[in-house]
């Protein structure tokens, strides 16, 4: 291959090491998509792999797409073959083909984190409790943590202790039966069901492992329990196996993701080729020179030092500010200042915050100022309640037995179809032992309905029978539209929404155009296939284009990103780390934090700015806290504020020995 001539020594070892199982410690902006690229592109013209025994996976649509965008180039050949993925693309992808094993239809809806409370809610009513009384949220992020851990309801409820944890013990055995009852499945299932799968069925897992002849990990530093499982599930035995990651940049724990499987990936691979990545392509020297500083403090890590030819750069530079209204519209004339001074572009920078709770002051400065920003992790799209609607109408389409989809559509446009009616339907439902889909087309059922009621069932029954057969192979976009023609969805809109009807249609347009743009992407452009892509989105991939903007992120959601120019807020104690040396686990937690500054600076491609506040108003309360000891780590020019006032009393509150501050 002649284009292996365009790697640096150490990526071309990592690229052509094919006869042992490969680390690849990738610092942060050292090339590691390219490495992974080159190493497929390696694998077929070199040890002459077939596309199709190549299993390539990562963490976003966006990172699989790049992905399989740049080996089509270096091949200049066909990849649909290829299997690069995402984790729980990969698994969708198992899972139609086998999930009849584990007992359920290959038409399975998969529920995002709305049907997932529904669901919750549902189960907690028959349990005879009050969802409104129950935290909803931590009953679903339990419950997703026990599925991450591969722990089952059974085991769950073996562990519960305290009143909580049996609560939700009932309500995740309860949940998991609703859902197969809906032959359905929520996002972590995607994963456990194709462990389990694999583990179980050793046909299947033998299908596998013969296929795939080459295996390669992406971010592996953010894989949890369940996905490292599934990749030893798959590559027992295997010398081409390469994982690829950077224990410097691991931020998930929270999530479940564990640092400790990247560590010990030597004691699950003996023979391991180490190979490190630290030429950095991204940033400048200074800018570096601080991220080193600050990670060297770990000690959960391999040790690497990124470094650059472009050692020119502006100096990293720290700001105290009097309060975070004065941190905001500093920041705002720097941004102001590089978009009609120096002629850049507002999308060339972004500001981060440890909370979401710190946008507020920046929106309120930003709006003043005229400088036009996003805030990711807003609404997002697909959340949109007339996205729903209608992806609820192709779900409850392609899999009959989805109850919480038909729950939602069956009065959507308006009908007359009341909530004491959707109450009889379930008791009866529960009396007769069978699904509220099949409780519709009782005759006993409606027989005990007012007759204009069941005509309006009658009705709504007929014509969900005759969309689906009309969904029977056309294009998604094309029925798209027949579907939101035959619902007069616009009228409805219209009626139910006067305010923002306008903003709702365009909504519509826009799924429309997603699928348009699904449709001329993908081999199967079926409404199944649509709903499979849309199910396995992330915010990344869904993100609005920043061009022209400024981005207000948080540091967990700025991974992946790379901007000219950065704005590190709240550098303070509380603040960011946001935990207390009293806290359980605060070295453990505090190695967690220091990544997240390193992932923070490591975005910045020519200038950094780090910044915090004397005084600080979050909820409703005003914080006094000490600068960010990541500062005296990082060890930034500090910055000659003349301007800043009540200096000697915030001195006088400053006891952490060795701070030295610069002050007019």
């Amino acid at each position: 291959m002649d284009v292996i001539k365009d790697l640096n020594p150490e990526q071309l070892e990592a690229t052509t090491t094919m006869d042992r199982p490969v680390l690849v410690l990738a610092g942060a902006g050292s090339g590691k998509t390219r490495v992974i690229t080159y190493r497929i592109a390696y694998s077929i013209f070199e040890k002459f792999n077939h596309p199709g025994e190549i299993l390539a996976v990562t963490f976003t649509n966006k990172a699989a797409g790049e992905m399989k965008s740049r080996v089509s180039q270096l091949l200049q050949q066909d990849v649909s073959r290829l299997w690069i993925t995402t984790f729980h693309s990969a698994c969708v992808r198992i899972l139609r083909q086998y999930i009849d094993k584990l007992g359920y239809k290959k038409d399975f809806s998969i529920y995002d984190d709305t049907d997932q409370a529904g669901v919750i809610r549902e189960a907690l009513r028959s349990l005879g409790q009050d969802p409104k009384e129950n935290n909803i949220r931590g009953i679903s992020s339990r419950i997703s943590g026990a599925k991450s851990s591969l722990v089952s309801p059974l085991e769950f409820r073996r562990m519960a202790m305290s009143p909580l944890q049996k609560t939700v013990a009932d309500v995740y055995t309860l949940y998991e039966a609703i859902l197969k009852r809906n032959n359905a499945v929520d996002f972590d299932d995607l994963l456990t069901l194709a462990v389990k799968l694999l583990e179980e069925h050793k046909e299947v897992r033998d299908h596998y492992r013969e296929r795939f002849k080459h295996i390669l990990v992406d971010e592996y530093q953010d894989t949890n329990h369940v996905q490292y499982r599934m990749m030893q599930m798959l590559s027992m035995n295997k010398t081409m196996v390469c994982a690829v990651g950077d224990d410097d940049q691991s931020i998930y724990a929270w999530r479940g993701a564990d640092i400790q499987n990247i560590l010990n990936f030597e004691k699950d691979y003996p023979g391991v080729k180490i190979v490190k990545l630290e030429q950095n392509y991204r940033s400048t020297q200074p800018i570096l020179d601080a991220a080193n500083r600050l990670i060297h403090k770990n000690s959960q890590r391999n040790e690497k030092k990124l470094w650059t030819a472009k050692k020119e750069g502006q100096p990293v530079q720290f700001l105290l500010m009097e309060n975070e209204m004065e941190e905001a519209r500093w920041v705002g004339q720097q941004i102001y200042y590089w978009q009609n001074y120096a002629n850049r572009s507002y999308g060339e920078v972004a500001v981060f915050y440890r909370t979401h709770a710190q946008s507020r002051a920046f929106e309120d400065v930003f709006r003043g100022m005229r400088i036009p920003y996003r805030v990711v992790g807003g609404i997002k799209f697909y959340d949109r309640k007339e996205v729903k609607d209608l992806l609820a109408y192709l779900r409850a389409l392609a899999n009959p037995q989805d109850e919480v989809s038909l729950k939602r559509i069956i009065n959507i446009p308006t009908r007359g179809i009341g909530d004491k009616t959707l109450e009889k339907i379930q008791a009866y439902a529960a009396a007769k032992g069978i699904s509220f889909p099949a409780a519709l087309k009782e005759s006993n059922l409606l027989d005990s309905i007012s007759p204009k009621t069941r005509a309006k069932l009658i009705e709504f029954d007929s014509m969900m029978d005759q969309l689906r057969r009309d969904c029977q192979g056309m294009g998604i976009k094309d029925f798209l539209m027949q579907l939101i023609e035959r619902l007069n969805y616009f009228n409805y809109l219209e009626q139910s929404s006067p305010v923002d009807e306008e903003q709702r249609i365009r909504n519509v347009e826009e799924l429309v155009s997603a699928a348009a743009d699904f449709e001329n992407s993908s081999e199967d452009p079926s409404p199944s296939a649509y709903l499979n892509q849309v199910a396995l989105l992330t915010d990344v991939d869904i993100a609005n284009d920043a061009n022209g903007i400024v981005s207000l992120m948080s540091l967990h959601a700025a991974k992946g990103l790379e901007f000219p120019l950065v704005f590190l807020s709240g550098m303070e104690e509380n603040i960011f780390p946001s935990i207390k040396e009293s806290d359980e686990d605060y070295l453990t937690e505090l190695e967690e934090e220091r990544r997240l500054c390193y992932v923070g600076i490591t975005r910045a491609r020519e200038q950094l700015y780090l910044t915090a506040a004397q005084g600080r108003r979050m909820y409703g309360q005003m914080m006094f806290n000490q600068p960010s000891l990541f500062i005296e780590e990082i060890k930034p020019q500090m910055v000659n504020l003349r301007h800043t006032r009540n200096r000697g009393n915030y001195d006088d509150r400053n006891s952490r020995a060795r701070r030295k501050w610069i002050y007019g």
